[in-house]
């Protein structure tokens, strides 16, 4: 799932912001989950990290404005990107010091909204990011989250090392293999595994840092041996 922050102090405008993100998430098949502040200080308390924030540029009956709150957003997930929001076009070259990833002029432009989007979204595929879909469409998972893959016919089942419910997958299991980081590996027909979260391991199974226990293909501990082994070295 994909979590996206509307931080700006206007009722108004996180209406627009959240009705283009509808008609984005509607036009391309994307689910997000989308959350609103109307102060950076509420945002900045907040318990979920972002992938993506809106952020307005000045914030009434506040001490700080919206450079200061991306800073800090940043701060608290590196992987955050931030679009800024503003009818001040003055402040752009401030905002990109920050490091933010674009900026919108008020009013919103819808296509140049959807060109935002569409680059946000390719940051995310080239970063570790499984893009994969299921009866509500695309669906956007952080690799390392995920403890095990599980063919089930000709869907699979996405296990996650935080132990939340599985995912159904309508995708089989070799097409998804073929886009997952090399620190993951199939040991046998039916399943691939983290080799982050392998506890231990021998000729018949791998235990899992959850306690689960996963098959090992006949011809594959040698294999497994030399792939655990490489990534250990990985680390170091």
């Amino acid at each position: 799932m994909i979590n996206i922050a509307i931080c700006d102090d206007s009722d108004f405008m996180r209406k627009e912001v959240r009705k283009h993100l509808l008609n984005y998430s509607i036009k391309n098949n994307i689910e997000f989950q989308v959350e609103e502040f109307e102060k950076g200080e509420r945002l900045l308390e907040a318990d979920t990290v972002f992938n993506l924030v809106f952020m307005d540029y000045q914030f009434d009956n506040s001490v700080s404005n919206g450079i200061s709150i991306a800073k800090e957003v940043i701060k608290k997930g590196k992987q955050t990107k931030i679009i800024f929001v503003s009818g001040y076009s003055s402040i752009v070259f401030d905002c990109f010091e920050v490091g933010i990833f674009r900026f919108l002029v008020k009013p919103i432009d819808e296509d140049k909204f959807n060109n935002a989007m569409d680059g946000f979204l390719d940051t995310l595929k080239n970063n570790d990011i499984l893009v994969t879909r299921n009866s509500n469409g695309s669906i956007f998972i952080k690799a390392n989250t995920i403890l095990y893959l599980e063919s089930v016919g000709r869907k699979t089942i996405i296990h996650f090392i935080d132990e939340k419910v599985n995912l159904e997958c309508n995708e089989l299991l070799a097409s998804i293999e073929k886009r997952m980081p090399e620190y993951f590996y199939r040991c046998q027909k039916s399943y691939i595994v983290n080799m982050e979260y392998v506890f231990s391991y021998n000729h018949a199974e791998i235990l899992m840092e959850n306690g689960d226990k996963i098959p090992v293909g006949r011809a594959k501990y040698k294999e497994l041996m030399d792939v655990h082994s490489d990534y250990l070295n990985s680390k170091r």
